[in-house]
């Protein structure tokens, strides 16, 4: 969309489509569908060459337990790239939750 030239400035707009954008906090349960959405996590890993192993330690940063997946405890041992430090066991609120 152009630039649209307001008093003091401009203004640009942009559209986002939110329904591509995949939700981290759907694959925190243990019920089938989170289940499903975790192997979909997987699979968009994998298809981006990043281990598709780290979806399970997302879905253990975000479940609402205190207790390590055995998936997510498995992975962190094997992976150097994954380090697991206190998750906060809930959803993802903002970008800032990862920092």
């Amino acid at each position: 969309m152009p630039t649209l030239p307001v008093e003091g400035g401009t203004i640009k707009v942009s559209i986002e489509d939110a329904q591509s954008r995949f939700n981290l906090n759907s694959i925190g349960g243990t019920d089938p569908a989170s289940l499903a959405n975790l192997q979909v996590l997987q699979r968009l890993l994998d298809v981006l060459h990043l281990d598709p192993q780290l979806a399970n330690a997302v879905a253990d940063w975000i479940d609402t337990n205190s207790e390590a997946r055995a998936e997510a405890r498995r992975t962190s041992t094997t992976s150097t790239s994954i380090r697991l430090i206190a998750p906060p066991t809930g959803p993802w609120r903002a970008s800032t939750s990862c920092a």
